[in-house]
């Protein structure tokens, strides 16, 4: 295939994988702390297990060896540019929680 339904290399793969394990360390983190998860308001919590669930999903990705089952570049680019905002923003909640603990 080509252009933008050709597969991203097995590089740009695990690059993804790793942003996503990092996304998912960040959630689990925040809702490990009760009492700030659960003080948020209910469309920010839905917002927070909307962005767990797409970072579980992008792990579904590019577990062959041959690559074969790597992401379209098109799906790549909107998945790596929505999670690496999601993971700003996880970075700059778990800041606050650590600076009002």
């Amino acid at each position: 295939m080509f252009g933008p339904f050709k597969k991203v290399s097995q590089s740009e793969q695990q690059m993804l994988t790793k942003l996503s394990l990092e996304l998912i360390d960040q959630i689990d983190k925040i809702q490990s702390n009760h009492d700030f998860y659960f003080a948020m308001p209910a469309k920010q919590r839905d917002g927070i297990t909307k962005y767990h669930g797409a970072a579980y999903n992008c792990l579904k990705y590019g577990q062959s060896w041959d690559g074969s089952d790597n992401m379209q570049r098109v799906m790549w680019n909107a998945f790596f540019k929505q999670l690496s905002a999601a993971s700003k923003i996880m970075e700059q909640t778990l800041n606050i929680i650590e600076e009002n603990s």
